[in-house]
């Protein structure tokens, strides 16, 4: 029996986790919840973003149900798990309304905009039994996952540096531009740069030290923000994050992770995309899983709420803390 999943905020990414969901047989898209009620019709799945959405079956579009109630949408007859993708500011509220009503909850990054709220939405999936995941989806990204496993396996030797790199188009293509409104999403920091600072503390632990910098260049908010992690074991670990660019910038997200043996490059831009350069003067072009991560994640949480697991590759608690520690980074960018 298929999973009946219903999707809250049908922005970019509400479209881009509709595509997901209709390509697995585990779940059933039954509903959305969206203030616009023109927001399932074709002319308006392509709008924005800065990846593609690849092609979604119109037939299977017109069997969804449509509200701009939420509570109306809530009591959609068999709703099995809510997928949060509104902006930022609310995630806890939706979050906490979800679960309260005995849903599985799976919640777009970054969790929250403060520890508080955080807090509030861990409490409320412990109160009601269900499960809560935060989509970190570079976790499940596969390029991300073969390093992670590389990685753990030693299988280059020591790593000595690592820099990862994230770089965007001013992200104009959201409702009310709520997006670039620091007070809504926390700004390129929370919103962008959370995905390198949630892999690095994933990839290496927790660091013992953070410097970072800042840069308000358009918005007012940090459009730019630069971290060195500081490890004992690794010589180097830096995270850039950028969305001050104008439109015809291309989005790129990248690493280059230096090994004792060898050096490792990733790049989105470039094909292939994942490049080994080898100690012994040889090279390697590893292969992946095609699948992207956002199919992985949503894969990964169906399974768990059919197998009746809490999910561990993700856990509330990361995502508290990958909030937590970007603050960090902020605070420390300003002082």
């Amino acid at each position: 029996m298929s999973i009946k999943v219903g999707i809250v905020g049908f922005g970019f990414i509400g479209k881009m986790h509709l595509s997901v969901y209709l390509k697995n047989p585990d779940a059933e898209v039954v509903t959305i919840c969206d203030l616009s009620k023109d927001a399932l019709k074709k002319e308006n799945l392509t709008k924005g973003g800065n990846i593609d959405l690849g092609e979604i079956d119109e037939k299977k579009l017109n069997q969804i149900a449509a509200y701009s109630d939420f509570d109306e949408f809530l009591n959609h007859d068999g709703l099995d798990l809510v997928d949060v993708c509104l902006p930022t500011y609310l995630h806890c509220d939706y979050t906490v309304r979800a679960l309260g009503k005995g849903k599985h909850v799976i919640c777009e990054k970054p969790m929250s905009l403060t520890l508080k709220e955080a807090d509030k939405m861990i409490a409320a999936a412990e109160k009601s039994g269900k499960s809560l995941f935060i989509a970190h989806c570079i976790r499940f990204w596969p390029e991300y996952v073969w390093l992670k496993q590389a990685v753990d396996e030693n299988r280059y030797g020591r790593v000595g540096a690592a820099i990862f790199k994230r770089v965007s188009p001013m992200p104009t293509w959201t409702w009310e531009n709520w997006i670039i409104d620091e007070k809504r999403s926390g700004d390129a920091a929370l919103d962008l740069h959370v995905h390198d600072t949630d892999f690095v503390n994933y990839l290496f632990g927790k660091p013992q030290e953070v410097f970072s910098r800042g840069a308000a260049v358009v918005t007012g908010g940090m459009d730019m923000i630069t971290t060195q992690y500081i490890y004992k074991d690794v010589s180097m670990v830096l995270a850039i994050g950028s969305w001050g660019s104008p439109s015809n910038y291309p989005f790129e997200m990248a690493f280059t992770v230096l090994c004792e043996k060898a050096t490792i490059e990733f790049s989105s831009s470039k094909k292939p995309t994942l490049i080994v350069y080898k100690a012994d003067g040889s090279i390697e072009h590893p292969e992946v899983d095609k699948a992207d991560g956002y199919t992985r994640e949503i894969e990964y949480f169906l399974n768990c709420v059919k197998d009746g697991k809490k999910p561990t590759m993700v856990t509330p608690q990361d995502g508290r803390f990958a909030v937590e520690f970007v603050l960090r980074e902020k605070k420390k960018a300003r002082s």
